[in-house]
């Protein structure tokens, strides 16, 4: 051999293939509200409180559509998505699982935030309140 010829054997690996076992819909939710629980022990309360209220829908073989109100939303849900697919994939025995996530503006423009939108909000569910505000001589700014 010459310095400079040699050239290294080319090693071609198997490429491993991941189960992807079919789950009930039951099953995905029994696992999320348990990932839920284990962020939970976390105390990541931002993130605990976006989850709790994310529903996710499927959307195709092993897909999940997430929507949330805002790009912070996304972005906290994009931080720990790697560990919630991890642990739905292992539990699952699946690792097709995955998550869209997409953005609904109209989510954050019917939120309501002051104490007046809030209980007008309310009222409109619940015009039983209106007259109880009333009676009672209640002010709904403070």
């Amino acid at each position: 051999m010459r310095s400079g010829s040699y050239v290294p054997p080319v090693v071609i690996k198997e490429k491993e293939v991941l189960p992807t076992e079919a789950f009930k819909a039951s099953d995905f939710t029994i696992y999320w509200n348990e990932c839920i629980q284990r962020l939970k022990n976390r105390n990541l309360v931002s993130l605990n409180s976006l989850l709790e209220n994310l529903d996710p829908i499927a959307i195709g073989d092993f897909q999940y559509e997430i929507t949330v109100s805002n790009k912070i939303q996304s972005d906290l849900f994009l931080t720990e998505k790697g560990a919630i697919n991890q642990h739905l994939r292992t539990s699952l025995n699946n690792h097709n699982i995955d998550f869209k996530i997409t953005i609904d503006q109209d989510l954050t423009a019917n939120k309501p935030y002051t104490t007046s939108e809030k209980f007008k909000a309310m009222a409109d569910k619940k015009p039983i309140l209106l007259s109880l505000k009333d009676k009672l001589g209640l002010d709904s700014e403070y």
